[in-house]
């Protein structure tokens, strides 16, 4: 019985500290609703000029919402095909 404590006690506290880690991610990109994204013919321009009012829309807000990253190259979640992008 005792074992069993203290395994429980050690499982605890290890969960414990890695909830307790403080580690931030920062994020850039344009950031786009996935309903604007499928419809979408050039996705770059799109998710530059998209709006907040569009994304706010109960449709656009359910769908999802993704960062369009400023790197050469990026994996469209959506078809699953790499495409080439222009540095910004």
């Amino acid at each position: 019985m005792i074992r069993k404590v203290f395994a429980l006690t050690i499982i605890v506290l290890m969960a414990g500290v890695l909830f307790a880690q403080d580690k931030t991610v920062t994020i850039t990109g344009n950031l786009i609703d996935n309903a604007c994204a499928e419809s979408a013919k050039d996705l770059d321009t799109k998710a530059k000029n998209h709006s907040t009012s569009c994304a706010m829309m109960d449709g656009c807000e359910k769908s999802g919402y993704a960062v369009m990253p400023p790197t050469k190259n990026f994996t469209n979640s959506m078809t699953k095909a790499t495409t080439s992008r222009p540095a910004c």
